[in-house]
């Protein structure tokens, strides 16, 4: 079965969504079959353009070159490259102090792999992160293109060198929108005693940690964080479930690791009570 970049044409100039849905009505689904096709369906210059690309393509695919194809495709059509890059996809998320223009830093980070679970510590492991996220080829985030990966690359003075998958804005497109917390709501997905704890509680399980010292704050906040990530990928999943979901064609199915990651560190549920608290008084 061909995987779905091998079905793509509308990373080649002059080939729009309209054009690319033209060449598969006319049973034309992959590189091969438009390259020995005799069907004149663009027009001859357009497809002398057309077969140049798609030797640059072959010879990206062939190389595993996948941010060739990134740096080309519309960036909502980013998700096509998802099944050739998941074994080495890092989902991230990070949490701030909060703070509004005055010193906001980040607190915590959390990076999921689909099988490791790393978590960062301010004044802990924090800039363990800068080297760890140069292991992965692809970033999936939540609205991180406009929020966490400019945060990071300011808090450490770094580039974030990566293809780049911004879940929120393929969830958009599909008219699932709202928060994080929001969008797994309406997916079917849940997070046990986390439940109605935010971006907000998140701060005040920071501050709260650094000013009693208190583990339990911190634990809550890691594992809320964890979740932050990990559900990134079942997100991403599906995401990629609904958009081949109507094509012409198969293509490979993309999986949740069959075993469920187990958190290192678990919520309690006391430091949620006692956050509550300090929701009216906080800032």
């Amino acid at each position: 079965m061909i995987e779905m970049i091998q079905n793509t044409f509308v990373h080649i100039p002059g080939i729009s969504k309209v054009r690319e849905n033209l060449i598969w009505e006319n049973q034309i689904y992959t590189w091969n079959q438009f390259k020995c096709s005799t069907k004149q369906i663009l027009g001859p210059k357009l497809t002398q353009v057309v077969h140049g690309y798609l030797a640059e393509s072959f010879t990206s695919f062939q190389a595993n070159d996948f941010y060739y194809f990134y740096s080309k495709l519309p960036s909502n059509e980013s998700w096509r490259l998802f099944p050739h890059i998941q074994s080495n996809v890092a989902y991230i998320d990070i949490e701030t102090t909060g703070h509004l223009n005055i010193g906001n830093h980040i607190t915590t980070i959390c990076l999921y792999d689909g099988t490791n679970l790393y978590s960062y510590v301010r004044g802990e492991n924090l800039y363990q992160f800068c080297k760890d996220i140069t292991h992965y080829q692809t970033i999936v985030t939540y609205n991180g293109k406009s929020f966490d990966v400019p945060f990071i690359e300011h808090e450490f003075q770094m580039k974030i060198k990566a293809i780049h998958l911004d879940v929120m804005h393929f969830l958009r497109a599909l008219g699932i929108r709202g928060g994080l917390k929001n969008c797994e709501k309406q997916l079917g997905i849940h997070r046990g005693d986390l439940l109605d704890v935010d971006g907000y509680d998140a701060v005040l399980l920071w501050h709260k940690y650094q000013s009693t010292k208190k583990q339990k704050f911190l634990e809550t906040l890691l594992a809320y964080n964890a979740y932050d990530a990990i559900h990134l990928e079942q997100l991403m999943i599906e995401v990629y479930k609904r958009y081949t979901k109507n094509l012409p064609f198969q293509v490979p199915t993309v999986q949740l690791p069959k075993q469920e990651l187990k958190l290192p560190f678990q919520p309690h549920l006391s430091a949620i009570y006692e956050i509550r608290d300090l929701r009216n008084t906080w800032f």
